[in-house]
């Protein structure tokens, strides 16, 4: 969901609402410490985040069934529910633990998109926060490149 504004044939304003559901898998191996030193058959953190989106669009060729724009803006992601789930015993046994306080409940950085036609876009996200508040966290690579299949852009 979104809305904005065109003060050029050339630029617009804009923002988006979203949900967004994100999992972190780990590499299960004797030197893991993080978020514990339990060796798994499968570990996961998943969160489920409620977020926002500005951004400046600069449009290069518009019609009704095509569209070449580029749009650079600012995100911001509420993870309201967190989850890790354990799988061990040949994944005979699944443990889930919610609300957790090794996760940061909140992510911003910046975005670029490039929007090819209405409902298709490219995007990358630089984040500037870090997904974990745990000193022994590892650093997640703070870049995403993705695609976008949908209504509008």
């Amino acid at each position: 969901m979104g809305g904005g504004y065109k003060f050029f044939r050339w630029n617009a304003i804009g923002w988006n609402i979203y949900y967004k559901s994100t999992g972190y898998y780990f590499e299960e191996n004797s030197s893991k410490r993080f978020p514990d030193s339990i060796k798994h058959d499968a570990q996961k953190i998943s969160l489920q985040n409620f977020g926002g989106l500005v951004y400046d669009r600069f449009i290069f060729n518009s019609g009704y069934h095509r569209e070449l724009a580029l749009d650079f803006g600012f995100y911001f992601d509420w993870a309201f529910h967190s989850r890790e789930v354990t799988w061990d015993g040949s994944s005979d046994t699944k443990t889930v633990s919610t609300s957790l306080s090794i996760v940061n409940p909140t992510d911003y950085g910046v975005v670029v998109r490039l929007i090819f036609a209405k409902g298709v876009s490219l995007y990358f996200n630089y984040r500037l926060t870090d997904v974990f508040n745990y000193s022994g966290a590892p650093t997640l690579p703070p870049c995403v490149l993705g695609i976008v299949f949908g209504v509008g852009a």
